[in-house]
């Protein structure tokens, strides 16, 4: 278990003590096959917790000797925000462990108040100023990870989430690598460009404005 200096020490303990527990005392945000979240209220404070669920045994027996989900959030999570880019501050993580093999993870997480870039833009119009920002914010974010010579690896519009300032916060790293080589980063750049762009195909006008912030990918 990992956990820096901003977490409670009481969820911390009951994080150590029993994770599954905490999870099925939150409010319930997902329940999937691949991951379970839930909101953690540590009084005024809020808190995610994302439990990354082993699916069946082939799953469980291809991915017990590799890095957890978790612990690949908690890293790429402090690298993008020690770099600007905007996503929750990673405060802990935990993994079930028999020696070098892991199998349920478990990451907390600051909880960002918020809706999902798919939602935002359904209720926003084509020339909408908010979208503007909106998308000048994804540019700069998309340029960061270009410095990095990161991939994502999962650009859904859900997985970016517009704050209340329309800071747009990147959620779900478990799939991204960041310092990947030449060739590799150049394919990864593309498919991510790609797959965001893919997010809105019957609103063309905001996959142009997306496209102009990302710089012609």
């Amino acid at each position: 278990m990992r956990f820096t200096p901003a977490a409670s020490p009481e969820v911390v303990a009951a994080l150590r003590e029993n994770p599954d527990r905490l999870v099925d005392g939150g409010v319930m945000i997902k329940a999937g096959d691949r991951s379970t979240v839930a909101r953690i209220d540590d009084g005024s404070t809020r808190l995610l917790l994302k439990r990354y669920n082993l699916k069946h045994p082939l799953h469980t027996l291809t991915h017990v000797a590799l890095r957890s989900r978790a612990a690949w959030c908690w890293r790429n999570g402090r690298r993008l925000r020690e770099a600007g880019v905007p996503t929750p501050e990673p405060l802990a993580y935990c993994e079930e462990r028999l020696g070098p093999l892991r199998f349920q993870s478990y990451l907390l997480t600051r909880y960002v108040e918020g809706r999902t870039l798919a939602d935002f833009v359904d209720d926003v119009a084509d020339d909408d100023p908010d979208l503007v920002r909106v998308a000048e914010e994804l540019g700069r974010t998309w340029q960061v990870l270009g410095a990095l010579r990161a991939g994502h690896d999962d650009m859904k519009s859900t997985n970016f989430i517009v704050g209340a300032d329309d800071r747009v916060w990147m959620i779900d790293l478990d799939g991204m690598r960041i310092g990947l080589p030449g060739p590799l980063f150049r394919r990864e750049r593309r498919n991510d460009a790609a797959r965001f762009l893919r997010n809105w195909p019957e609103r063309p006008a905001v996959v142009r404005q997306f496209r102009d912030a990302l710089g012609r990918v």
